[in-house]
């Protein structure tokens, strides 16, 4: 009987022991509301151009206002860096005149650059097509990154028959030739300017 007592007498205390030590557990703190977790902000779209060379070209001429030139492109939504645009057949370079016909943030990259020098430009909206954007290609107020690689002069003299230069000279043509076109489309040539905006020329 004793022996009885005194397990049953045990399992109260056991039981007992558990209970209180149940409520003396401490609570888990509850994690943050949703709501208060934030993604990192995105980074400020830029205001100015920037421009870094590549790889820098050579001989003495540089490029300046009013020049007509030919070059190799690419051009990137800087957002999300999908491709748009590119012309990347050495063997048919874009020529356009500095100043004129394309988009301002073009005109003012390529001034400096020497032939075969190639430059990344980070063009701002506000030089390229602004509100507005370029549908469907192009959103609003969005910036564009071009990768610009300068060919040569369309006023050169033309290269030895039978050289990789001579070849393109004469694939690209003149300016105004079908073959090479003003940019008048996203498949011919860099955005061209908005219609409203006046032409710039030389200074």
């Amino acid at each position: 009987m004793r022996t009885s007592t005194h397990s049953c007498i045990a399992g109260l205390v056991l039981t007992l022991g558990l209970a209180a030590a149940c409520q003396d557990k401490v609570d888990e703190p509850a994690p943050p509301p949703r709501s208060t977790l934030s993604a990192a902000p995105a980074p400020p779209e830029p205001t100015e151009l920037k421009s870094e060379d590549l790889k820098v070209g050579e001989g003495e001429r540089a490029v300046k206002d009013g020049d007509e030139i030919k070059v190799l492109y690419v051009g990137r939504l800087l957002k999300n860096g999908v491709k748009f645009d590119s012309n990347e057949k050495r063997d048919d370079p874009f020529p356009f005149t500095v100043g004129e016909g394309v988009i301002e943030g073009w005109s003012k990259g390529v001034v400096g650059m020497k032939k075969g020098g190639k430059r990344k430009l980070t063009i701002p909206a506000s030089l390229a097509y602004g509100e507005a954007g370029s549908p469907p290609k192009i959103p609003p107020n969005a910036a564009l990154v071009f990768e610009i690689e300068l060919i040569g002069w369309a006023d050169e003299p033309a290269a030895p028959a039978g050289s990789a230069s001579a070849a393109a000279s004469a694939s690209a043509g003149p300016a105004g030739s079908a073959s090479a076109g003003p940019a008048t489309s996203a498949s011919a040539g860099p955005p061209p300017k908005k219609k409203d905006e006046p032409q710039k020329g030389a200074p």
